[in-house]
């Protein structure tokens, strides 16, 4: 097991779950040994986890020395004792039908028949697709037993009919989820599409496999899932209203079924996100401002995760907020609060998550022309190796890094930079227009002897890339988010020839 997998699990504990494992712990515990539960509270104090110190810390204890075996008895016992807490005064479906199963071997079959229905009730309300299925076994058990066998056929035939609803309803939402797995798996590689094939295959199967059976089910899982792949599609293509469209309805469906989303913390930070972020690119900026306070105060589960994943969209949306708008004077208000959240939840992410917000970070500097720090924050996205990391970022930060090594003055450096950057980008066929630029006008400038020369270069810089934005939309995100066209327009001294848009 990981041993940040245990460190992890112990922070995400809410405070009355830390105090029900303790109780749980001295309740089960074999022959009244604690060794665990000290374990547990000593990570528990950790900001990091780090297992020198726990060694050091127990060294002279006589179960240190099988620490790998306790800790997995450890996270075993955890997962226990939140398996009873979560049941602990419930009534759900799993209960009520292993009740069920109790009275059907004791043969009280009118009595299972009674409690077989409020289960499905319940599993009904929740949407648990699964666990109907496993009632119509239970159902015709009880045909067998409580109906006369002139009768069986009418029941089974009942038994069947429901059978069959419940197998289509989940053969539509595995079909729609299978979709909507396709695009995450775009989405997280890519990010951005600036391959035009790619794109026209997304389209032929988006259609074919979305579009056409968006509204076909009315089941509340199904719309959850299909207008989240909605959503992920529009994000891609950058089809800013239709994205905000299907962000909307979500919102809607969150209002409209509170009891189906209720504890389902995460789905709802998601979609509160993906509707703020709509509003932002299509300019509704009151309706952010108003909204906003949503996710601010939302409720999150997880303990520390959970508020790491808030932290997470909070970052994304106020940067892109402040990028957009051009307020550069809120960068001051949270620039360092997102330094010191950075810092406080940061570890607690996938490197990818690391990756993209340290990127943004050293962007945000970048504007802010606090040239070291920000190249502090592109060298931590460099000793991240992951393949989680998407391909757009990855470019990203290493067009921002050369770009603050010329800022720095580290020409030496940056002309190797650029050099091996060609290289990359032209083995993995991903150099366009926007960093053939960037690496041209870059390697011209650390050649240029005077600051005339500088200018002209300048200005040669920011017409090209003013007309690569005017004439690809797909090149549009990258000089967007790396403010080309404000910092060569800067540089050259002249006004800018194009206003930045999202």
């Amino acid at each position: 097991m990981k041993s940040n997998s245990l460190f992890a699990l112990i922070h995400s504990l809410s405070t009355h779950e830390k105090g029900y494992f303790r109780k749980f712990s001295r309740i089960y515990s074999a022959g009244g040994e604690k060794n665990y539960l000290e374990l547990f509270d000593y990570i528990d104090k950790m900001e990091a986890y780090d297992e020198r110190t726990i060694k050091a810390h127990f060294r002279n204890t006589t179960w240190i020395g099988h620490l790998p075996v306790l800790k997995k008895y450890l996270f075993a016992q955890i997962l226990k004792s939140l398996e009873l807490y979560q049941r602990a005064g419930k009534k759900d479906e799993h209960s009520i039908f292993r009740q069920v199963d109790i009275l059907i071997a004791r043969g009280m079959y009118r009595e299972a028949s009674g409690l077989l229905k409020e289960g499905e009730r319940i599993a009904e309300d929740a949407e648990n697709y699964q666990a109907l299925l496993s009632a119509c076994d239970r159902r015709r058990t009880l045909v067998v037993n409580l109906l006369p066998p002139s009768r069986h056929g009418e029941g089974f035939a009942e038994v069947y009919e429901r059978q069959t609803q419940v197998i289509d309803t989940i053969s539509s939402i595995l079909h729609i989820k299978r979709t909507s797995d396709w695009l995450l798996d775009i989405y997280y590689r890519h990010r951005i599409i600036r391959d035009t094939d790619l794109m026209a295959e997304i389209d032929v199967f988006v259609k074919d496999n979305l579009l056409s059976v968006i509204d076909q089910n009315r089941s509340v899982t199904y719309r959850h899932i299909a207008i989240s792949a909605a959503i992920l599609y529009y994000s891609v293509k950058r089809e800013h209203h239709k994205l905000y469209d299907y962000a909307r309805r979500h919102m809607e469906l969150i209002e409209s079924h509170e009891a189906y989303f209720a504890g389902r913390y995460m789905h709802t930070l998601s979609i509160y996100f993906n509707y703020l972020s709509s509003c932002i690119g299509v300019g509704a900026f009151d309706e952010f401002d108003t909204k906003i306070k949503m996710l601010e105060n939302a409720a999150t589960a997880n303990g520390a995760p959970g508020k790491a994943y808030k932290f997470k969209l909070l970052f994304d949306l106020y940067f892109t907020y402040i990028n957009v708008k051009k307020s550069y004077g809120l960068l001051f208000q949270y620039l360092k609060r997102f330094e010191k959240e950075f810092k406080q939840y940061g570890a607690l992410l996938a490197s990818s998550d690391q990756f993209n917000l340290a990127c943004k970070l050293a962007n945000l500097l970048f504007v802010n022309m606090q040239i070291e720090e920000a190249l502090d924050w592109t060298s931590f996205c460099q000793q991240l190796d992951s393949e989680e990391i998407n391909e757009y970022t990855r470019v990203q930060i290493r067009m921002l890094d050369m770009m603050l090594y010329y800022e720095q003055g580290s020409y030496r450096l940056l002309d190797s930079k650029l050099l091996n950057t060609r290289r990359y980008l032209s083995n993995k066929r991903i150099l366009y227009q926007a960093e053939q630029a960037i690496i041209k006008y870059l390697r011209q400038l650390i050649k240029a002897a005077t600051a005339a020369q500088k200018a002209t270069i300048f200005k040669k810089f920011h017409r090209e890339v003013a007309d690569i934005h005017a004439a690809h939309p797909t090149e549009q995100t990258l000089i967007d988010d790396l403010h080309l066209i404000q910092w060569t327009a800067g540089k050259a001294k002249e006004p800018m020839l194009l206003v930045n848009s999202f």
